[in-house]
């Protein structure tokens, strides 16, 4: 007899051994019982009552005395049966905690997510970035004035040519300088290019692409080691993109 079975049924090794006892004897007293499974008669009883709990075994009085029978071997699935409703209400409830879960997951994700790039490579990781999750999409870049020219000379030029492979739809809005009036004639080719009052000059770098800012702030070292600031947030980056628009409409298109 294979127990393993049975105790996947819940039922635990005393009770199995009390169940079987009473199949092969019959109706009998727990005294029987007992001596045919070699348990003490208060392991015997706990089990019988437990039994009778589940609808295993039932018992009838004659002379005062109660003898125990077990059930037809059938109610064992229906216990099996009772077990998967049981584990069809937990999978239901279930369900509903991780629907729940995944309801304050995505909550926790909505909020602001903060990262620091420091260095030449740093930029040129974040540049990247953009450049993979831009693809067919709009990015815009606030505050050129050109000295990115002189950190990165012969990257670039590449990082131009992804930018147009990729069909990713620029626009950019520069400090009025004579320096950007002339990069701007090389350096932003198939993209949209307007120009900032003329006392803004020295501007913060601010890229804006999908629900991503990147912040590059100007600093006495920004040209050997700059440092780039990227927040992934949907409600900042609509932020900024709304700013972006709004000084864009009153930028110089003259080039």
């Amino acid at each position: 007899m294979n127990k393993e079975t049975l105790k996947k049924l819940g039922l635990t090794e005393s009770e199995i051994n009390v169940y079987l006892a009473l199949i092969e004897l019959g109706s009998s007293l727990a005294s029987k019982v007992a001596k045919k499974c070699g348990l003490h008669r208060t392991n015997v009883y706990d089990s019988l009552d437990k039994l009778i709990k589940r609808g295993l075994i039932s018992f009838v009085v004659r002379e005062n005395r109660k003898y125990f029978s077990a059930a037809d071997p059938e109610k064992l699935l229906k216990i099996l049966e009772g077990k998967k409703q049981e584990i069809e209400r937990e999978e239901s409830s279930l369900k509903t905690i991780i629907s729940e879960l995944r309801k304050k997951k995505r909550l926790t994700e909505e909020k602001i997510e903060a990262q620091i790039y420091k260095g030449k490579e740093g930029f040129k990781t974040v540049m990247e970035m953009i450049l993979e999750e831009a693809k067919g999409k709009e990015w815009l870049y606030l505050g050129g004035t050109g000295k990115v020219y002189e950190l990165l000379p012969y990257y670039l030029p590449a990082l131009i040519k992804k930018r147009i492979k990729a069909k990713i739809k620029l626009k950019v809005l520069l400090a009025d300088t004579k320096e950007t009036r002339n990069l701007s004639k090389k350096a932003f080719v198939e993209c949209k290019v307007r120009f900032l009052p003329k006392e803004i000059k020295n501007i913060t770098a601010i890229h804006v692409w999908k629900d991503k800012v990147a912040i590059i702030p100007i600093t006495p070292t920004a040209i050997e080691e700059p440092v780039v600031f990227l927040i992934h947030n949907k409600e900042n980056a609509d932020s900024f993109r709304d700013y972006f628009n709004w000084l864009w409409k009153t930028a110089d298109r003259k080039i």
